[in-house]
């Protein structure tokens, strides 16, 4: 390594790098090992990070390789001084909010050596983190989950959590028909009986003689399975089945599952081990179409904003906190600890607290202002934790008002300002008007019309609800697979415009709801 060719007399190593490490979680070991095998370091933080959304995108400014990288981008000096002692010295600079590429080069060629450069110094916290540092207060909270590779795992306050369904072929299994979906799997289905019959195992076998079983799928070639992504999508798992020549299922109908694929957005999905590369614990949280549970989402990383949702549905990629677990046998049992509920009660001097009681109390603490602010960067990293405020009955009844009203979005009243010029529900991509931001175009005959600014004030990962739900709706064609997505072929027609008219509504009682929230006091009970 570069590391070692200084390691005795010391010297300077430069790169440029994505500038990930410089804020992720996951490299926190890493910040911690260069802090002390070097003396110095240089952070130019060039920015230009394209997996942000919204302002948070536009501060940004543009890549510095244009549009060649999606990261950011860190040049990195990194000096080691043998006689030096302790840990490395951090010298960090960024550049400015919304810069063209242009004026980034600009910058840089301005500096002529690294003393011109205004870097600000910057002192580690004992997580290791450089920017955006964590809260220590939040390691005295309740602890949603238990960290991987924690140095203690606590009892946590759900004993259940999971991550979200992670099918690593969406086009294929997620559809909003239902047609579509079972033609589609049964494309794959035959596609994969078709190359297992072909499959040479024992030749396989003998040129993968000396590699681990776990690796062997790397080494198939064109020659051994599809490549056409129009009749098959592999995965890693999908692979070894194959080398093992394992059979799978016939397309079964009762596999297709309502899922929530972004909020407020439902499709189907085929929800099956061989087609989803990883169903995590949600055959527990949710078994059945009608099992009763309702779970909240937890989205947003240091790229995003912060963000929760309630649902009752089988939810796509996102971390599962929920109200109940399936046992194997059926049996649903309660996912609340009880040691949690006891310190709860003996906090607030109140036995009648209940499990359901703290499930939608967190519900309602994560729209409070004051607790995302104060915990912003922990959260960007990390499972969130609860205090025990006070006044945690005002908050688990406004929760669950709040829960109510998103799990039941499709129960709620329209929106009734609409202009029909003909029955015709049919979509193809709504869009708001360029002219009047309160006018939604819906299709050439329906427009939804006076809708307040609030409404578009209820945001979910960086933007409106409306607006992520009218982005998913619309007919779309994948152009690798060219699996065509109707929405229109969803519970028919009618149900996308009822549902938008529905949102509107389900937006503006969030942003009342929230608001309520944020009146209520800050006060965390003593301890708590």
């Amino acid at each position: 390594m570069a590391t070692n060719k200084i390691e005795q007399n010391g010297g300077v190593i430069g790169f440029i790098l994505n500038g990930g490490f410089l804020d992720a979680s996951s490299a926190d070991g890493f910040r911690k090992c260069v802090a002390k095998d070097f003396s110095d370091i240089y952070v130019i933080n060039l920015r230009g990070n394209a997996r942000t959304s919204g302002e948070t995108r536009k501060k940004e400014g543009d890549g510095i390789f244009d549009t060649g990288s999606r990261a950011t981008v860190a040049i990195c000096f990194f000096v080691r001084n043998p006689a030096y002692q302790g840990s490395a010295k951090i010298h960090y600079y960024a550049v400015e909010d919304y810069l063209s590429r242009e004026q980034k080069l600009n910058i840089l060629e301005s500096f002529r050596t690294l003393a011109e450069i205004p870097f600000e110094n910057i002192t580690p916290n004992d997580k290791g983190d450089w920017l955006n540092q964590r809260n220590s207060d939040f390691e005295t909270l309740i602890p949603f989950k238990n960290e991987e590779g924690a140095p203690r795992q606590e009892n946590p306050l759900f004993m259940v959590n999971s991550l979200g369904l992670i099918t690593n072929r969406d086009p294929w299994v997620y559809n909003f028909s239902k047609n579509t979906l079972q033609n589609s799997m049964a494309t794959c289905i035959a596609t994969y009986r078709a190359d297992c019959a072909a499959f040479n195992q024992k030749a396989f076998e003998e040129k993968t003689r000396g590699t681990p079983n776990a690796d062997k799928y790397k080494a198939l070639t064109d020659q051994e399975i599809t490549t056409d992504n129009t009749k098959i999508s592999w995965t890693r798992s999908l692979k070894q089945k194959l080398i093992k020549q394992a059979d799978i299922d016939d397309v079964d109908p009762q596999k297709i599952r309502t899922a929530l694929y972004r909020p407020f957005v439902k499709t189907h999905v085929y929800f099956d081990k061989t087609w989803n590369e990883n169903q995590h614990k949600l055959p527990h949280i949710f078994p059945e179409e009608n099992s009763y549970n309702r779970a909240i989402l937890i989205g947003g990383n240091a790229a995003r904003d912060f963000s929760v949702l309630m649902t009752d549905t089988l939810p796509d990629a996102t971390k599962v906190f929920p109200l109940y677990y399936y046992h194997v046998d059926g049996r649903r049992e309660d996912n609340i600890s009880e040691k949690w509920l006891r310190v709860f009660q003996n906090a607030l001097g109140a036995e009648g607290i209940s499990k359901e009681d703290i499930f939608y109390y967190s519900y309602a603490l994560f729209h409070h202002k004051t607790y995302t602010k104060t915990y912003a960067n922990d959260l960007a990293k990390e499972a969130p934790r609860l205090p025990i405020l006070r006044d945690f009955q005002a908050f688990a009844a406004l929760g669950k008002q709040l829960g109510d009203l998103h799990c039941r979005y499709e129960e709620q009243e329209p929106w009734s300002s609409v202009t029909i010029k003909e029955e015709n529900y049919r979509v193809e991509k709504i869009r708001r008007s360029k002219e009047n931001g309160s006018v939604m175009i819906y299709n050439p005959s329906i427009t939804i019309n006076d809708i307040p600014p609030k409404a578009y004030d209820y945001t979910m990962n960086g933007k409106s609800a409306i607006d992520g739900f009218i982005e998913r709706y619309q007919n779309t064609t994948d152009k690798d697979t060219l699996i065509s997505n109707d929405p229109n072929a969803f519970r028919g027609e009618k149900y996308l415009f009822d549902t938008l008219c529905k949102l509107i509504t389900v937006s503006l009682k969030s942003v009342d709801l929230i608001e309520k929230i944020n009146a209520l006091p800050y006060d965390r009970v003593e301890g708590g």
